[in-house]
């Protein structure tokens, strides 16, 4: 999740991972993890968490994880959907909250942490720990979900692509004239 503050959101990481009893990944995306501090802490609690610097696979990752704490962002929830893993969405602009409050009202995410006062070790701590304790089913709940937007969009990208390809194009003609002279 990219942040201006590596360091800050590490430690956060670090200490919901103590609380939750868990292990993260900490996909960095465009986030500047080689400010001073980082790598040593992330070096001290590497049996909980991980850096991966820059960009990884989400189909590759997601489904590997057992929550998936994310900025809401529309690519990163239709990963985390097709994954069937909970999520915990973390907005910050734009449509983000929107999309947070949707994923609580689909039941695969336990609340959304979007006020700066809620993004407290406690209180995600306490959020990842509904989520590994299947809180109102929803691990089932995202399972569920997952295989219904993966059978629903399955063929989708083949199916567009035929379309396309059958469709003939409207900016070019297939006659040519010949100047008059």
């Amino acid at each position: 999740m990219p942040t201006l503050k590596p360091l800050v959101l590490l430690q956060l990481a670090i200490d919901v991972c103590k609380l939750a009893n868990c292990r993260c990944v900490l996909a960095t995306g465009w986030s500047a993890v080689e400010q001073p501090g980082v790598q040593e802490l992330a070096a001290t609690h590497s049996d909980i968490v991980y850096i991966e610097n820059g960009s990884i696979s989400h189909p590759w990752l997601f489904p590997q994880m057992t929550c998936i704490l994310h900025h809401a962002g529309l690519g990163t929830i239709g990963a985390a959907l097709r994954s069937g893993v909970p999520q915990l969405p973390c907005p910050v602009g734009i449509d983000q909250f929107f999309n947070a409050d949707v994923l609580v009202r689909l039941g695969v995410a336990p609340c959304s942490v979007s006020k700066v006062q809620m993004v407290s070790a406690a209180y995600v701590g306490k959020a990842v720990q509904k989520v590994l304790g299947n809180d109102k089913m929803i691990q089932d709940n995202a399972r569920e979900l997952g295989e219904f937007v993966s059978k629903e969009s399955a063929e989708t990208v083949p199916r567009l692509c035929s379309m396309i390809l059958a469709t003939k194009p409207t900016f070019a003609t297939t006659t040519t004239t010949t100047p008059h002279a």
